[in-house]
């Protein structure tokens, strides 16, 4: 498995950040910031952002190699 892009950040209470790895910053999707949410919606955030990651380099990958 790939390593992961986006993973889930505990904050100092019960909520979590959804982090960008490469820019070590907080994930922002349509203009918001990714932060204060609950474990369920930053772990299912975190997956399909990972999920389309991983598709747009599969296709960048065949792109380079044809």
């Amino acid at each position: 498995m790939a390593t992961q892009r986006y993973i889930v950040q505990n904050n100092l209470n019960i909520y979590r950040t959804v982090l960008d790895v490469v820019t070590g910053k907080a994930t922002v999707v349509g203009g918001m910031v990714m932060d204060m949410l609950s474990d369920e919606e930053a772990r299912e955030l975190a997956g399909w952002l990972n999920w389309e990651h991983q598709q747009k380099s599969s296709r960048l990958e065949l792109s380079v190699s044809s």
